[in-house]
């Protein structure tokens, strides 16, 4: 899984050794500047590979010489076009969220980008709580694309179907072990149970129908 964070200020390699570890496998690229930006996206789509997660600044310089900043808007639309990232939950953040041209571009881009994960920017300026916002919206889309995977790997294309007997993908080959993973995604799903969608939260109850499921907790019952 691959991040993509774009801002000039914060210290972007804290941020990228914490995130890191809590998601284990993570790749963190950074960028300060437009420029850095875009490089960072032409080089994904060189390598064949996609972010997961994209969080952008607002306001950036041009390049990573320039001392001024200006409402970056180019990077925004590189990311809705390149293959490297419109499929990318995005997150906005800024210290100037009263911008009238950052409310309209947002508000357009909410109603033309379902994966647009909030409809405003988290606000830097709230110094006690903006990080935690954005962390908390960073594992919802993990927690819920890791136990997606999960899913779809032992039960390719849907194939519960009333059945919990799983029928294992073509990709799940060599060492894969169903055992194994049928443990994991349970795990997952007991551990991280408060960031999944309602959505995702009924296909878990149809592939374990005997478990027991809370507003706040599961308790995952795996067949034998």
């Amino acid at each position: 899984m691959y991040f993509l964070v774009v801002d000039n200020e914060l210290d972007l390699e804290s941020m990228k050794r914490t995130w890191e570890a809590e998601f284990p496998g993570t790749i963190v690229h950074t960028a300060r500047s437009t420029q850095e930006a875009l490089e960072r996206i032409a080089f994904a789509e060189r390598r064949g590979f996609v972010y997961t997660i994209v969080i952008l600044d607002f306001k950036l310089p041009p390049t990573p010489q320039d001392t001024k900043t200006v409402v970056d808007m180019t990077t925004r639309e590189r990311v809705n076009s390149s293959v490297a990232t419109r499929g990318a939950a995005v997150f906005h953040i800024t210290g100037y969220p009263d911008y009238p041209e950052i409310r309209a571009w947002v508000k357009k881009e909410r109603q033309r980008n379902p994966r647009l994960a909030e409809p405003f920017p988290i606000d830097k300026n709230d110094e006690d709580s903006w990080r935690d916002q954005l962390d908390d919206a960073i594992r919802r889309v993990v927690y819920e694309t890791r136990v997606e995977h999960r899913l779809n790997l032992l039960f390719p294309d849907g194939a519960w179907a009333g059945s919990i007997s799983p029928r294992i993908s073509a990709q799940a080959t060599g060492a894969f072990s169903v055992t194994h993973e049928m443990s994991g995604l349970a795990a997952d799903i007991e551990e991280h149970w408060n960031y999944l969608s309602e959505g995702l939260r009924n296909e878990v109850r149809r592939v374990f129908p005997l478990s027991e499921y809370g507003k706040d907790t599961a308790r995952i019952k795996v067949p034998d």
